[in-house]
Protein backbone atom coordinates (compact mmCIF):
# COMPACT_ATOMS: atom_id res chain seq x y z
CA UNK A 1 0.00 0.00 0.00
CA UNK A 2 0.99 3.64 0.33
CA UNK A 3 3.81 3.14 2.88
CA UNK A 4 5.45 0.53 0.62
CA UNK A 5 5.14 2.91 -2.35
CA UNK A 6 6.71 5.70 -0.28
CA UNK A 7 9.53 3.32 0.66
CA UNK A 8 10.14 2.51 -3.02
CA UNK A 9 10.12 6.20 -3.97
CA UNK A 10 12.65 6.92 -1.21
CA UNK A 11 14.94 4.25 -2.71
CA UNK A 12 15.09 5.96 -6.13
CA UNK A 13 18.41 7.69 -6.84
CA UNK A 14 18.52 10.51 -9.38
CA UNK A 15 21.84 9.72 -11.02
CA UNK A 16 22.25 13.25 -12.38
CA UNK A 17 22.57 14.47 -8.77
CA UNK A 18 24.35 11.46 -7.23
CA UNK A 19 27.99 11.47 -6.22
CA UNK A 20 29.13 8.88 -8.78
CA UNK A 21 32.58 7.35 -9.08
CA UNK A 22 34.71 8.18 -12.10
CA UNK A 23 34.41 5.87 -15.12
CA UNK A 24 36.81 2.93 -15.19
CA UNK A 25 38.87 1.98 -18.24
CA UNK A 26 37.82 -1.21 -20.04
CA UNK A 27 39.46 -4.25 -18.49
CA UNK A 28 39.55 -2.87 -14.94
CA UNK A 29 39.63 -5.56 -12.26
CA UNK A 30 38.07 -5.58 -8.82
CA UNK A 31 40.57 -4.46 -6.20
CA UNK A 32 41.91 -7.56 -4.47
CA UNK A 33 41.68 -6.24 -0.92
CA UNK A 34 37.96 -5.47 -1.21
CA UNK A 35 36.99 -8.76 -2.86
CA UNK A 36 39.38 -11.35 -1.46
CA UNK A 37 36.80 -12.50 1.12
CA UNK A 38 34.38 -13.55 -1.64
CA UNK A 39 36.54 -16.42 -2.91
CA UNK A 40 34.44 -18.69 -5.11
CA UNK A 41 30.99 -17.25 -5.85
CA UNK A 42 27.92 -19.00 -4.42
CA UNK A 43 24.43 -17.59 -4.18
CA UNK A 44 24.16 -17.35 -0.39
CA UNK A 45 23.27 -14.72 2.17
CA UNK A 46 26.88 -14.41 3.35
CA UNK A 47 28.29 -14.02 -0.18
CA UNK A 48 25.65 -11.47 -1.22
CA UNK A 49 26.32 -9.47 1.97
CA UNK A 50 30.07 -9.61 1.30
CA UNK A 51 29.57 -8.53 -2.32
CA UNK A 52 27.33 -5.58 -1.39
CA UNK A 53 29.85 -4.38 1.21
CA UNK A 54 32.85 -4.87 -1.07
CA UNK A 55 31.17 -3.26 -4.07
CA UNK A 56 30.11 -0.23 -2.02
CA UNK A 57 33.69 0.20 -0.79
CA UNK A 58 35.05 -0.23 -4.33
CA UNK A 59 32.92 2.18 -6.33
CA UNK A 60 30.02 3.41 -4.16
CA UNK A 61 26.49 2.12 -3.61
CA UNK A 62 24.77 3.23 -6.82
CA UNK A 63 23.57 0.73 -9.43
CA UNK A 64 20.97 0.60 -12.16
CA UNK A 65 20.86 -3.19 -12.30
CA UNK A 66 22.15 -6.11 -10.26
CA UNK A 67 21.53 -9.75 -11.17
CA UNK A 68 22.53 -12.71 -9.06
CA UNK A 69 22.87 -16.09 -10.74
CA UNK A 70 23.91 -19.33 -9.03
CA UNK A 71 27.34 -19.09 -10.75
CA UNK A 72 27.99 -15.35 -11.16
CA UNK A 73 26.86 -11.76 -10.65
CA UNK A 74 26.20 -9.03 -13.21
CA UNK A 75 26.18 -5.35 -12.22
CA UNK A 76 25.34 -2.21 -14.20
CA UNK A 77 27.01 0.73 -12.53
CA UNK A 78 26.50 4.42 -13.23
CA UNK A 79 29.75 6.38 -13.30
CA UNK A 80 30.68 9.88 -14.37
CA UNK A 81 32.90 10.86 -17.27
CA UNK A 82 33.34 14.48 -18.34
CA UNK A 83 30.16 15.34 -16.44
CA UNK A 84 28.02 12.73 -18.22
CA UNK A 85 26.54 9.63 -16.60
CA UNK A 86 28.04 6.48 -18.10
CA UNK A 87 26.86 2.90 -17.58
CA UNK A 88 29.48 0.23 -17.02
CA UNK A 89 28.67 -3.46 -17.10
CA UNK A 90 30.63 -5.62 -14.69
CA UNK A 91 30.57 -9.37 -14.08
CA UNK A 92 31.98 -11.43 -11.27
CA UNK A 93 32.21 -15.21 -11.06
CA UNK A 94 32.05 -17.62 -14.01
CA UNK A 95 35.55 -19.05 -14.39
CA UNK A 96 37.24 -15.79 -13.41
CA UNK A 97 39.66 -15.72 -10.54
CA UNK A 98 37.80 -14.53 -7.44
CA UNK A 99 39.13 -10.99 -7.70
CA UNK A 100 38.63 -10.45 -11.42
CA UNK A 101 35.78 -8.71 -13.19
CA UNK A 102 35.34 -8.04 -16.86
CA UNK A 103 34.23 -4.60 -17.89
CA UNK A 104 32.49 -3.87 -21.13
CA UNK A 105 32.86 -0.55 -22.87
CA UNK A 106 31.08 2.14 -20.95
CA UNK A 107 27.91 3.28 -22.63
CA UNK A 108 26.98 6.95 -22.57
CA UNK A 109 23.39 7.67 -21.72
CA UNK A 110 21.56 10.97 -21.41
CA UNK A 111 18.18 9.69 -20.25
CA UNK A 112 19.25 6.83 -18.03
CA UNK A 113 16.71 5.13 -15.82
CA UNK A 114 16.86 6.12 -12.17
CA UNK A 115 19.26 4.16 -10.03
CA UNK A 116 19.14 2.72 -6.55
CA UNK A 117 21.53 2.29 -3.66
CA UNK A 118 22.55 -1.33 -3.19
CA UNK A 119 23.14 -0.42 0.48
CA UNK A 120 19.32 -0.35 0.84
CA UNK A 121 19.03 -4.04 -0.13
CA UNK A 122 17.97 -5.95 2.99
CA UNK A 123 19.93 -9.15 2.37
CA UNK A 124 18.49 -11.24 5.24
CA UNK A 125 14.93 -10.39 4.12
CA UNK A 126 15.94 -11.14 0.53
CA UNK A 127 16.91 -14.66 1.53
CA UNK A 128 13.73 -15.06 3.60
CA UNK A 129 11.86 -14.21 0.40
CA UNK A 130 14.00 -16.66 -1.58
CA UNK A 131 12.88 -19.40 0.82
CA UNK A 132 9.27 -18.25 0.42
CA UNK A 133 9.54 -18.36 -3.38
CA UNK A 134 11.07 -21.84 -3.29
CA UNK A 135 8.41 -23.18 -0.91
CA UNK A 136 5.20 -21.36 -1.79
CA UNK A 137 5.02 -20.62 -5.53
CA UNK A 138 3.96 -24.08 -6.67
CA UNK A 139 7.20 -25.19 -8.32
CA UNK A 140 8.13 -28.65 -7.13
CA UNK A 141 11.83 -29.19 -6.39
CA UNK A 142 12.43 -25.52 -7.14
CA UNK A 143 15.84 -23.89 -7.39
CA UNK A 144 16.71 -20.22 -7.87
CA UNK A 145 17.16 -19.17 -11.50
CA UNK A 146 18.05 -15.52 -10.94
CA UNK A 147 17.52 -12.65 -8.55
CA UNK A 148 17.22 -9.36 -10.41
CA UNK A 149 17.42 -5.99 -8.68
CA UNK A 150 16.56 -3.11 -10.98
CA UNK A 151 14.37 -0.10 -11.50
CA UNK A 152 11.10 -1.10 -13.13
CA UNK A 153 10.65 0.39 -16.60
CA UNK A 154 6.92 0.78 -15.93
CA UNK A 155 6.92 2.34 -12.45
CA UNK A 156 10.51 3.69 -12.40
CA UNK A 157 10.75 2.31 -8.85
CA UNK A 158 13.36 -0.18 -7.59
CA UNK A 159 12.25 -3.77 -7.16
CA UNK A 160 13.68 -7.23 -6.61
CA UNK A 161 12.46 -10.17 -8.71
CA UNK A 162 13.22 -13.69 -7.48
CA UNK A 163 12.82 -16.29 -10.23
CA UNK A 164 12.60 -20.01 -9.44
CA UNK A 165 12.35 -23.02 -11.73
CA UNK A 166 12.73 -26.79 -11.82
CA UNK A 167 14.14 -29.35 -14.25
CA UNK A 168 10.69 -29.70 -15.88
CA UNK A 169 10.69 -26.04 -16.89
CA UNK A 170 8.08 -24.92 -14.34
CA UNK A 171 8.77 -21.30 -13.36
CA UNK A 172 7.48 -18.70 -10.88
CA UNK A 173 8.43 -15.24 -9.64
CA UNK A 174 8.19 -13.22 -6.44
CA UNK A 175 8.65 -9.43 -6.62
CA UNK A 176 9.59 -7.33 -3.58
CA UNK A 177 10.95 -3.95 -2.55
CA UNK A 178 14.63 -3.53 -1.66
CA UNK A 179 13.56 -3.80 2.00
CA UNK A 180 11.81 -7.10 1.30
CA UNK A 181 8.13 -6.15 1.27
CA UNK A 182 6.28 -8.40 -1.17
CA UNK A 183 4.81 -6.51 -4.14
CA UNK A 184 3.50 -9.42 -6.24
CA UNK A 185 3.57 -13.19 -6.54
CA UNK A 186 3.43 -15.04 -9.86
CA UNK A 187 3.07 -18.72 -8.92
CA UNK A 188 3.51 -21.56 -11.37
CA UNK A 189 0.34 -22.11 -13.38
CA UNK A 190 0.23 -25.51 -15.11
CA UNK A 191 -2.54 -24.24 -17.43
CA UNK A 192 -0.41 -21.45 -18.91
Amino acid sequence: PSEVLQEQRADVVDLADANLAAAHPAGTEFATEEFEQLEDWTLSEDRVTDLVEAWTAFTGPYLTELTFYPSHVSLTVPTRSAGDVMLERWSYGYDHAPTTASLSNAEATRDTVPGFSVAELDVPRLFDNVERALAELGVEEAVVSTIGVRTSIMSELPEVSIYVHNRLGDTARLTTTLAGHVLAEYPFDPDR
